[in-house]
């Protein structure tokens, strides 16, 4: 038999998504709870689908959408009820659970879905359990950045934590791919966020390895920044094409599964820039920030000065300055992250975008993680099994981004226990960019701050007794350094 925790995922594709849920919500079918429900009512197009479901071998198979409670016609109610959009991560995804089919039956039930691609956009098995690799030896040691200041970020350990883990905070991810088998993140999405990897496997390698930095559990090989945080959303920007511009979409729909105070991680760039440079982008970006929401943004992994960049109407136009050279470039509201060496002492790194607008570093180097033993120069493991692979290369903006979610998710977690709110995005950049926050980052003649979750604690009882908007009291702009 399968094993016990054994789950088949179905996805269908976008046009059909479509086709069943105007159905539903025009009353020609009641609901749609099940894929053997999808298949009669996409008529036609489903014959080959329903053909596959009722051979013999597969007749006793529970079919079911991941989360119980929430059919097609649970999602419609939820939008009229809550005025949001369904969420694309249920509508359309259903899960199969194969632990009563010996596994040979199970692989080719998986082979017969996806050979009805017009249908089906992806069938794939996966495992509740983790499955590790020979021994079970832990990574921290190599994992420098959570190291005391100057060198980490000085992540609280053991009985001296006085930050809480993220706890009651939720997360919202937007990348290209992710394998939440990954013995690092089993256990870490709840079962109805089943996201579609979109590219290849490096694009699901970066993704896994953006968030068992921030979310790995306890007790496993590597250790996560911020891992009481709630995962709320995954999104690949494929997955999202409502106006045309699949970034903006996917911001847009991760927001909705978003509350106010939680953190929204992009992942991604306009090539090697940020990825608001993108007018859509920017204003969904906005738009996030205006709901409360705290945006991660890389910098990106390139040479440009933001400021230049502003004035370059061909690759900023979100950006361009239609004014002389003292104005500000429009601010989204995002925090935006490059990325620092390694060591003791750090400096920019060379190839991370840079300038006034960036708010803080973290490493964008020699960042241990989950992922793609492929993509590593010295791979920490030797093992065929891509479930319990490890790098030591995960850099850029992308890693030191990742870090810094981590870092929000924490203050935003010790901020509702301290001053009972939540911070806000401009509050959250005046810590990260005050020396009271941070160990300090040369980069082009200034200080910037690398931070050090050390001090937060103090940091925070000086805000529960400020009278005045938190931004105005703590230094928000990067300081001369002197010569």
């Amino acid at each position: 038999m399968a094993d016990a925790h054994s789950r088949i995922v179905v996805a269908l594709n976008r046009r059909h998504i479509d086709v069943l849920t105007r159905k539903v919500k025009e009353g020609a079918i009641a609901d749609i709870a099940t894929l053997r429900d999808a298949a009669v009512a996409l008529e036609d197009d489903g014959k080959p689908l329903k053909a596959i479901l009722e051979r013999d071998q597969y007749k006793n198979v529970s079919i079911t959408v991941p989360n119980k409670t929430h059919s097609v016609k649970d999602q419609l109610a939820l939008e009229a009820t809550y005025r949001r959009a369904p969420a694309r991560s249920l509508v359309g995804i259903f899960s199969l659970n194969a632990s009563s089919l010996p596994p040979q039956l199970a692989e080719r039930l998986v082979h017969d879905l996806r050979s009805v691609p017009d249908v089906v956009e992806s069938a794939s098995i996966e495992h509740s359990n983790p499955v590790r690799a020979t021994g079970t030896a832990s990574f921290r040691d190599r994992q420098t950045y959570l190291n005391a200041a100057p060198q980490g970020i000085g992540l609280p350990e053991g009985s001296g934590d006085r930050t809480p883990a993220g706890t009651g905070v939720g997360l919202g991810v937007i990348d290209m791919g992710w394998n939440l088998r990954h013995e690092a993140l089993v256990g870490v999405a709840p079962d109805h966020i089943v996201p579609r990897t979109h590219g290849s496997d490096t694009d699901k390698a970066h993704g896994t390895s953006a968030l068992a930095i921030i979310l790995c559990p306890p007790g496993r090989r590597i250790t996560g920044i911020a891992p009481s945080a709630e995962l709320r959303a995954l999104k690949s920007p494929a997955e999202s094409e409502t106006s045309g511009d699949f970034v903006a979409d996917a911001i847009n729909d991760v927001v909705k599964e978003l509350q106010e105070g939680d953190v929204l991680l992009l992942e991604i760039g306009e090539g090697d820039r940020p990825v608001e440079v993108n007018t859509l982008s920017w204003v969904a970006i906005a738009q996030a920030a205006d709901n409360g929401v705290i945006v991660i943004e890389p910098a990106g992994n390139g040479t440009w000065d933001l400021e230049a960049l502003a004035r370059d109407k061909k690759n900023a136009p979100a950006w361009e300055w239609h004014g002389d050279a003292s104005t500000q470039i429009p601010d989204s509201g995002a925090i935006i992250v490059s990325g620092c060496t390694s060591g003791q002492e750090h400096h920019r790194k060379g190839n991370c975008n840079h300038g006034d607008r960036v708010d803080c570093y973290a490493y964008g180097e020699n960042v241990v993680a989950a992922g793609d033993v492929a993509l590593s120069a010295v791979p920490l493991n030797n093992t065929n099994n891509e479930n319990a692979w490890y790098r030591t290369d995960f850099d850029g903006t992308s890693s030191a981004s990742a870090i810094i979610a981590g870092v929000v998710l924490r203050m935003q977690a010790l901020a509702r226990q301290t001053l009972n709110r939540s911070l806000n995005a401009f509050e959250i950049r005046a810590l990260l960019r005050s020396p009271k926050m941070g160990t300090p980052i040369t980069a082009d003649g200034k200080s910037w701050y690398m931070p050090d979750l050390a001090k937060l604690p103090n940091v925070l009882e000086e805000f529960a007794h400020q009278t005045k908007p938190a931004p105005y009291l703590l230094a928000t702009v990067p300081v001369t350094v002197s010569q």
